[in-house]
């Protein structure tokens, strides 16, 4: 357990850095590049992921488990990551040429055809970063400093090269180039823990699991990156930076939720592998209420408020968004829930096919709503579908879990984490006629809906989760 907690630190700093250098380099972004700028970025960014998804082919994940189980073998894992890194290379060179062959033939795309260029490094740049590796290894320190030391260097080419609304294309190959940097010092670093092959491969015995991996995440990402893409297609650019500045302010902080989830993982994946299930079962108690006390007042937090922290991150021109990021508000939650059930639970327990059956059910929904609601309400209907599929999805991976897995989730602390946000909207309410600086409104209401909340928390409900936390950050 206590290899957890340090990795959980190590992964809870790195989200951290997720979440204060977007908070610094938004703002300026922003009203640099304006909301044409920041959507067209965005429409070729996430046409691009798609096919970085499609080319990984399932293997982040899949990965990850994988070499968690053989981590002490050197023999068994070398060959392991030999055989993921090979489907890899050879899926995406395969995707190279279709991701081309799409934007010379689809005449909505032919405008960003310099860009979509840049975005195809990001294809090659992906198989070398191969963080699943460092993830199953847990070399959660090695992941730690050297991404902090390259997302600061990419915040001050930021600021140093992007001067107006024209660079967008810049901004762009700056995050491309940052990837292709990782990749450089990932497979540098791996050397001393593998050694790679091409002979003795056994591809095949990998497919079927990684088929269910795979279409699960193709799926997923249908309301994922997807409503972006879809969204840029029925409407315009703008429509599309409206709508992802909402999403990027709501997922910046998921990323606090996925850091703890995410090392949780390896372990869960060896406890289940050699039959420890009261371990097992303590982790995922852990993890829920965890996830439960950090995310329901996140979510609430988001809600009470969106439109100063719109007005302070992205100016006057992405008002249209604060109404998106109200409604996107209580993803943080539900995604965070979701982490636990679907992918600590139904993922680690090999039950990967149900995974894929419920984000099935969320992509066919996603499709329907996006399709009716975005050409009559634009990037308002994308947040609305992306609401409800997320929320469909999270209820049956829980069924689902609940079903494969002896857990009993204490439900009740998600009810009393509400109760104790419920100050939030007298705080937000009694600082906003106060008519102080914006800033200086964002911070009260923080602060104070924060204690508010802690203090409900440990001297009513009697909570021991804010003690842990505390105590795990000063020990480390």
């Amino acid at each position: 357990m206590g290899s957890v907690k340090k990795n959980a630190v190590y992964n809870i700093l790195l989200a951290v850095s997720q979440v204060l250098l977007p908070l610094v380099t938004f703002p300026y972004i922003s009203r640099i590049l304006l909301p044409t700028g920041v959507g067209t970025y965005t429409f070729v960014d996430s046409y691009t992921q798609y096919f970085v998804l499609v080319a990984a082919l399932g293997i982040p994940i899949y990965g990850m488990r994988e070499i968690a189980k053989a981590k002490g073998n050197y023999e068994e894992r070398s060959a392991v990551f030999s055989e993921l890194l090979s489907i890899h290379f050879l899926v995406s060179l395969v995707v190279f040429s279709l991701y081309v062959t799409s934007f010379f033939l689809l005449p909505q795309l032919s405008g960003y055809r310099a860009m979509f260029w840049v975005g195809s490094t990001l294809l090659l740049s992906n198989v070398f970063v191969m963080e699943w590796f460092f993830q199953g290894m847990e070399q959660f320190p090695f992941i730690t400093i050297r991404t902090l030391a390259i997302r600061l260097l990419t915040v001050v080419a930021i600021f140093v090269f992007i001067r107006t609304k024209e660079d967008t294309f810049l901004y762009y190959a700056i995050n491309c180039i940052s990837v292709a940097v990782n990749a450089l010092v990932n497979c540098w670093f791996a050397k001393g823990f593998i050694k790679f092959s091409f002979q003795g491969l056994h591809l095949k015995r990998h497919l079927r699991p990684l088929f269910y991996i795979f279409s699960t995440g193709l799926v997923s990402s249908v309301y994922t990156l997807l409503d972006s893409v879809i969204l840029g297609f029925l409407t315009n650019t703008e429509q599309v930076g409206f709508y992802t500045t909402a999403v990027k302010l709501s997922k910046i902080l998921i990323m606090i939720l996925v850091a703890f989830t995410t090392v949780l993982v390896p372990p869960l994946a060896l406890a289940y592998k050699e039959q420890r299930y009261t371990d097992a079962k303590a982790l995922l108690s852990k993890s829920f209420n965890y996830v439960v006390f950090i995310s329901v007042p996140l979510s609430m937090g988001i809600f009470v408020i969106a439109k100063p922290l719109i007005l302070l991150f992205s100016g006057d021109n992405f008002l249209p968004s604060v109404t998106s990021l109200k409604i996107l508000s209580p993803t943080v939650l539900i995604i965070g829930l979701s982490y636990v059930f679907g992918q600590q639970i139904i993922n680690t327990t090999g039950n990967e096919r149900y995974f894929l059956r419920c984000t099935m059910i969320g992509m066919l929904i996603s499709l329907l709503l996006n399709m009716l609601l975005i050409p009559h309400i634009q990037q308002t209907g994308a947040a609305i579908t992306n609401l409800t599929v997320e929320l469909t999805v999270m209820l049956l991976l829980i069924y689902v879990a609940l079903q494969k897995v002896p857990f009993n989730p204490q439900w009740i602390n998600l009810l009393k984490a509400v109760i104790a946000c419920l100050p939030f909207f007298l705080i937000s309410y009694w600082v906003e006629n106060m008519h102080w600086p914006l800033l200086f409104q964002l911070i009260s209401i923080i602060i104070a809906s924060g204690a508010a909340y802690i203090l409900i928390q440990y001297f009513i409900w009697r909570s021991n989760l804010f003690p842990e936390i505390i105590g795990l950050l000063r020990k480390k």
